[in-house]
């Protein structure tokens, strides 16, 4: 499966090794969009290979992803959506591309998102508690993963892949794929219940992980 990587960034300490660890993975991406806006857009730096959409004024991260999104070359299965301080391990990409492959009733997948030193698990996907809230799954657990992948509600923007057929389906009526009015928060839920009334199904996927 052919697939993209989209960046939102404001050019923070983070982005340095987020696009280095996504130069490590393996098997790597066929493209790589880093969307840098603010203040501090024209001064940061990129690696080679990494194409960059630039933005002085600040955009939200709807729409910085929605900007990346529509960049990536044709031809892409899917496209994965990463925080500009999130570390994928080297097969993170290939495990969730694989479950894709796997289940084409799949929009979005995601694997296990740890905490910066790793000791804890900061999210399985996105649900819903009992007073109906959406909740990050199994956040605050240890990180030893389960066997097998299971659904869930929607899939974290903040390190995710997402089926470029189901997206296209699930465009907003002005083309957008991320609804921007969320700025940076619940975004991913809104996408991810737009998806579930088309049929498209989420999940988590093990052994798929990211700090």
């Amino acid at each position: 499966m052919r697939c993209g990587v989209v960046v939102p960034s404001l050019g923070g300490p983070g982005l340095e090794a987020c696009l280095d660890a996504v130069g490590r993975l393996d098997p790597g991406p066929d493209g790589v969009i880093a969307v840098i806006s603010g203040e501090r857009a024209s001064a940061t730096s990129v690696p080679a290979g990494v194409r960059t959409v630039v933005s002085t004024g600040r955009l939200g991260f709807a729409a910085a992803v929605n900007a990346g999104l529509a960049a990536l070359p044709p031809g892409l299965q899917a496209a994965a959506v990463l925080n500009d301080d999130a570390v994928p391990e080297p097969g993170w990409l290939g495990r969730l591309a694989a479950h894709l492959e796997r289940d084409p009733r799949v929009a979005a997948v995601q694997g296990t998102v740890l905490t910066g030193d790793g000791t804890r698990v900061d999210g399985r996907g996105i649900d819903f508690d009992r007073y109906g809230l959406p909740v990050q799954v199994d956040r605050g657990r240890r990180p030893s993963d389960p066997l097998t992948s299971r659904p869930v509600v929607a899939a974290s923007a903040t390190a995710a892949l997402l089926r470029r057929e189901a997206l296209a389906a699930a465009v907003l009526p002005d083309g957008a794929v991320f609804d921007e009015t969320f700025d940076s928060y619940h975004e991913d839920v809104d996408l991810g219940l737009r998806l579930l009334r088309l049929g498209w199904a989420a999940a988590w996927v093990p052994n798929a992980r990211c700090r």
